[in-house]
């Protein structure tokens, strides 16, 4: 499962990470909702990336080090992983901000991870970069952003032999299910 997630890889749910989002949900269905339990596990996973974080001395409230946009760890164990990936920049205003550059930055090093620790079966996705993100892109170009980025990076070598696009039953009024399919059909790229 691939999960996106913010610069600092905040973890505190509430003002800083919404209860309801994939993020919050992972914490609470995976964790348990133990907090510490997923921020050393987070920790632990972001050790190859120490020396290219930065601390970010004016920001108050949650993780203070920003990793580079892309950052993409695995947590889990061989039986299952889940992939972590920083898809957007956490303001000090606890908004994050987000872009189509950010997204298919975030998607090649998430495929990259996934390639070499997900054991080829398969990967489900969420709807990388939709409401919280402000990316003020439509979900349905987003799927079609996650669905190209996928094709591509498999072209290059295999990843997984199954893609899975989760849709939140909220958005699938966003979505036009026909022309993701057309989409989906044209896509011998």
């Amino acid at each position: 499962m691939a999960i996106g997630f913010n610069d600092c890889f905040d973890t505190e749910t509430g003002e800083i990470i919404a209860h309801s989002s994939v993020q919050g949900q992972f914490l609470k269905r995976i964790y348990d909702s133990n907090r510490i339990k997923l921020d050393k596990d987070i920790e632990a996973a972001l050790e190859d990336f120490k020396y290219q974080r930065k601390k970010d001395f004016e920001k108050s409230k949650g993780k203070s080090w920003r990793y580079p946009i892309g950052t993409t760890i695995a947590l889990g164990d061989a039986n299952r992983r889940y992939f972590l990936s920083a898809y957007g920049w956490m303001g000090n205003d606890l908004k994050i901000q987000s872009n189509a550059d950010y997204i298919w930055l975030s998607l090649n090093n998430l495929w990259e991870q996934v390639r070499l620790k997900g054991h080829g079966t398969q990967v489900a996705i969420p709807i990388f970069g939709s409401t919280l993100a402000r990316t003020n892109l439509p979900r349905e170009t987003l799927l079609k952003l996650i669905i190209t980025s996928f094709i591509i990076a498999s072209k290059e070598q295999f990843i997984a032999n199954k893609l899975t696009l989760v849709i939140f039953y909220k958005d699938i009024d966003f979505v036009n299910l026909y022309d993701l399919e057309d989409f989906l059909n044209a896509a011998v790229f």
